[in-house]
């Protein structure tokens, strides 16, 4: 590595990091004007502000009496690729091994004194970049500096005072969705897992599509390759590599809490892993309220090229879906296999009074939908994909007793042009119109059973096929409004038969749930209930949730306590009238069918 000394001002090689001196670490946002390794001799350079920032980071340093810092813009020669390749790779390492890391923020002001609010602080816009996330996790002493480098009184700390700055520690975790007690050195990296790991850049950019793997290498512990010019595939390489060195199965649930709508336009080259960090948004603790420990897995989790081959944890659902369930307890696999599955058993029917009974029940796991591939399983391998139109969500952990271990390929989908184009409309169906519930800031969030659904600007077509005699097909649209509401909107379709005459018929009912954790999601009502936690099960009492043909949802305007939403479907059957013979029947043109959800607004009663 090379060290800028803060004396002369030259460039000094060490061969390694654990030979090098003390020294100080930089971290910044690139502005105009950087200074690199070839220019930095040049007398012409001496007032550009790439310039400024280097002198004013070596008097800083000179201060605490270090003789050395390092710089990104002028520490590498970025035209030399192998060292390119080797800095990146090492970086987290330096950052680790420095001295003190100073975050300079060129776009904040702090006052006289060296203070500055939480609400200026967040917008500072070097929480927003890929590279900054491991220049605040790895350096053991860090200190903050405004656009005129003066030092943040409440955010700079040595390692052995972290404890002293928890007020600051809570605001950088609020804004960056990293928890406090990672911040705060209280849990060990190696305990998170790859899935909140990778939640920490979902919102972060980066300038380069393939820097946002390579910004990660040293938080998930991986070592690779740079490959520029491989575009979103180095993210899909970054995973096979962590794959590699380890057994953790989160990698599989991306997706959660993430609208189908997001899902699918993720998923434009495979599905088995994700194409971005962006997809794993849903494992922050702001937004899922759980805390995700790293599982200790005790089988090999290994990438081949039929895909992912793996041991999971399965409940039956219906339709050829199972429901890979993934646990959020760092214990979970253990709890769950033998012998110990039924030791556990045993004592939660010693009742529910004890602290670890309460727990294990009460316990949330990650379900994901996958779909059954009879024509590709083969001896020894069940062969599954991702059900992309039903995202994952959070399930009780107390379904998980009627699950089975089985060893199981999740293989790769090809890229679902089929939910992307709308060069190929659905010839038979029927239409769902959602204009009015998208304007009061609802939207898709699954669909089930997982089918195409043709999107043409709040109108839904739902393709519906039915040929066989009485037949009949279902449809559950879940939509995600303000403040967590979800209401689910329930089609029945069916072909009846009268004389002469065939008519297709669809009724539809709205609903809405109070238990979303428990009935997230889940196919056809509560019949997902009854299968998974029994008839003799409390919330067996739940299980009707979509009876009603118009739903109240009471003070949904802030500031309005008056004023409720109203939505509702029509009270009577759609019935088309339809070609076709009792032994062969389809259902209507879309354009003819139609069930559309109207908004109203009224006095709440």
């Amino acid at each position: 590595m090379r060290l800028l000394n803060v004396h002369s001002m030259l460039l000094e090689e060490f061969c390694d990091v654990e030979a090098a001196p003390k020294y100080a670490i930089l971290s910044h946002r690139w502005g105009e004007e950087e200074i690199t390794l070839q220019a930095l001799q040049d007398v012409t350079i001496r007032f550009r502000p790439g310039y400024l920032k280097i002198r004013n980071c070596c008097r800083q340093a000179l201060k605490e009496n270090l003789g050395y810092v390092w710089i990104d813009t002028c520490c590498i020669d970025k035209k030399d690729p192998t060292e390119l390749s080797e800095a990146i790779n090492s970086m987290f390492r330096w950052y680790q091994r420095s001295a003190i890391c100073y975050v300079y923020l060129d776009d904040v002001e702090a006052d006289e004194y060296g203070y500055i609010s939480a609400s200026a602080l967040r917008k500072s816009r070097w929480f927003t970049r890929g590279w900054t996330l491991q220049e605040l996790l790895a350096p053991e002493s860090i200190a903050f500096f405004d656009r005129y480098w003066q030092p943040l009184s409440e955010y700079s700390w040595l390692d052995h005072s972290r404890s002293h700055h928890l007020d600051s520690i809570c605001v950088l975790s609020s804004i960056t969705g990293i928890k406090d007690t990672v911040l705060a050195r209280y849990q060990p990296m190696h305990t998170v897992s790859a899935a909140e790991k990778l939640s920490w850049v979902a919102q972060r950019k980066t300038t380069r599509k393939e820097d946002m793997a390579y910004c990660l290498l040293g938080i998930l512990g991986v070592n690779m390759p740079l490959l520029y010019g491989e575009g979103s595939r180095a993210f899909i390489r970054l995973q096979e590599e962590y794959i590699r060195q380890n057994n953790d199965p989160s990698l599989l649930a991306w997706g959660l809490h993430l609208p189908c709508s997001d899902i699918i336009r993720l998923c434009a080259e495979e599905c088995i892993l994700a194409p971005s960090p962006s997809a794993f948004a849903g494992f922050s603790t702001r937004n899922s309220g759980l805390e995700f420990r790293k599982n200790v897995v005790p089988f090999e989790f290994a990438r081949t090229n039929n895909g992912i081959e793996v041991e999971l944890l399965l409940l039956d659902c219906n339709d050829g879906i199972k429901l890979a369930c993934l646990g959020t307890d760092k214990n979970f696999y253990a709890l769950y296999r033998e012998p110990y599955h039924g030791i556990i058993r045993r004592l939660l029917s010693l009742g529910s009074h004890k602290k670890k009974s309460y727990e294990y029940n009460r316990g949330m796991v990650a379900a994901v939908p996958l779909l059954y591939c009879p024509t590709s399983s083969r001896d020894g391998f069940e062969v599954y994909e991702r059900a992309l139109l039903w995202p994952p969500f959070l399930l009780s952990s107390a379904a998980c007793r009627r699950a089975s271990w089985k060893r199981v390929c999740v293989q790769t989908k090809s890229a679902p042009s089929d939910l992307l184009s709308i060069s190929r409309p659905v010839q038979h169906g029927y239409r769902i119109d959602v204009r009015e519930l998208t304007r009061i800031g609802f939207s898709l969030a699954a669909v089930y059973p997982p089918l195409q659904i043709d999107n043409q600007i709040d109108i839904f077509t739902v393709p519906c096929d039915i040929m066989r005699p009485g037949g009949y097909e279902e449809c559950h649209l879940a939509f995600e409004g303000p403040r967590g509401i979800v209401v689910g909107i329930f089609i029945h379709a069916q072909i009846r038969y009268q004389a002469n005459r065939t008519t297709f018929h669809l009724n539809a009912s709205i609903g809405s749930r109070s238990i979303r954790h428990d009935l997230h999601l889940f196919p056809r009502g509560g019949s997902f209930s009854r299968r998974i936690y029994g008839p003799k099960d409390s919330v067996e009492k739940q299980r009707y949730i979509y009876l009603e043909k118009s739903w109240r949802i009471p003070l949904m305007f802030p500031g309005m306590p008056d004023k409720d939403i109203y939505l509702s479907v029509p009270m009577d059957e759609v019935t088309i009238a339809i070609r076709g013979s009792r032994g062969r029947a389809f259902a209507p043109d879309p354009r003819d069918a139609i069930i559309p959800v109207k908004v109203g607004i009224g006095n709440s009663i």
